[in-house]
């Protein structure tokens, strides 16, 4: 196929994807059938409960709990 052919073949589907560009484009905005009130939602889930803690947080650079002199980050901790 020579080259005038094969470019002017390709002009045709180019202004043919045009004008189906263009087409679509005015096509009015299709609206779903159902509403939004009309999806299934997932249960909403019951609110948490904050933990509360029963002794205060031991830092890493307090004494360890424990006894052993060393700090909490050195012994106990890891």
């Amino acid at each position: 196929m020579p080259l005038a052919e094969r470019y002017a073949d390709m002009l045709k589907v180019e202004e043919s994807i045009r004008q189906r560009m263009a087409a679509e484009a005015r096509a009015p905005f299709k609206i779903p059938e159902r509403g939004l009130l009309d999806y299934d939602f997932p249960p909403r889930m019951p609110p948490v409960e904050t933990y509360k803690r029963d002794t205060p947080k031991v830092g890493r650079n307090e004494p360890c709990p424990c006894g052993s002199g060393k700090k909490y980050k050195k012994c106990c901790m890891g």
